[in-house]
């Protein structure tokens, strides 16, 4: 899974509620477990696509669809 470092500031998953120490689970129902990080992430979404994502904190899940920004 990924490790959620530090949410750029005003980015769609920030407004979301996501958090640095999150654990980022799923992108649109498939998970992330094994992706070599948030760049091989990036590469699978096109600006403007609508995301949900899926990820823990502290042991809840949470859950969230935003829209990808340009990159």
């Amino acid at each position: 899974y990924l490790k959620v470092i530090s949410p750029i500031s005003q980015s769609p998953a920030e407004k979301a509620g996501m958090q640095a120490g999150d654990i980022l689970t799923h992108l649109n129902g498939s998970e992330v477990k094994g992706l070599g990080g948030f760049n091989e992430l990036l590469k699978k979404l096109e600006p403007g696509d609508k995301v949900e994502l899926h990820w823990t904190r502290a042991g809840a899940e949470q859950k969230a669809t935003v829209t990808a920004v340009a990159r």
